[in-house]
């Protein structure tokens, strides 16, 4: 039952929201958390679904009906991502909006880390 669930939150795509899983969330071989892949997926799914060609997503809209909990994963997972190289985040001006964009390991580290 856990799993159906888990399955409804993330191939909904009328949310935007990213919801996380707590469950056994350990790292793998590969050194992501079950979190981590799950936020790879999501992202991977977010740009591709872009029908302008531009590949940018913003955090307010990804978190903007989020529990308080779920943003600040993201925003934890948006760093970890960062460190592997896998996103490029801006934020202009303080407390503003952030911009993620992805780079190329963002496609290429799930296939090998699945």
């Amino acid at each position: 039952m856990q799993e159906e669930d888990e399955a409804t939150r993330n191939t909904s795509e009328e949310a935007d929201v990213v919801q996380f899983d707590d469950s056994q969330d350990q790292p793998n071989d590969m050194g992501f958390s079950r979190s981590t892949l799950q936020t790879i997926k999501t992202l991977q799914s977010k740009f591709d679904t872009q029908d302008d060609g531009e590949k940018e997503l913003l955090y307010n809209d990804l978190t903007a009906s989020a529990r308080r909990k779920d943003a600040v994963r993201l925003f934890f997972e948006l760093l970890v991502l960062k460190t592997k190289d896998m996103v490029d985040v801006k934020q202009p001006e303080a407390y503003g909006n952030i911009m993620i964009t992805p780079k190329e390991t963002l496609y290429t580290a799930i296939t090998a880390a699945t």
